[in-house]
């Protein structure tokens, strides 16, 4: 892999954590600002809590799946180095 290839995958990959922290604090932030003036409905905070946590765990499902494709004892007798294809799909199947 060549600079030019390294830098597509680094600004994509990028990109997408930044689309997903971008998300995370446009529904936080409006989520708190409702929540402490209490115009958030009995019935939708539990539901809205749920929405939360289940962004916030796919974030860790990402990071868990990327740590698996780092340290050199992933990279064995190849020359790039590969995520586990198991977390990869649970990450995936956790966006759908």
């Amino acid at each position: 892999m060549d600079l030019e290839e390294f830098k597509y995958i680094y600004y994509w990959e990028w990109g997408h954590r930044m689309l997903g922290r971008t998300v995370g604090v446009l529904f936080a932030v409006p989520w708190a600002y409702f929540a402490l003036r209490g115009r958030i409905p009995p019935g939708y905070k539990g539901r809205m809590a749920l929405l939360f946590s289940m962004g916030g765990a796919q974030g860790l499902v990402g990071w868990w799946m990327v740590k698996s494709g780092l340290g050199e004892d992933r990279r064995g007798d190849r020359k790039e180095i590969r995520v586990s294809p198991y977390r990869l799909a649970a990450h995936l199947g956790m966006a759908f």
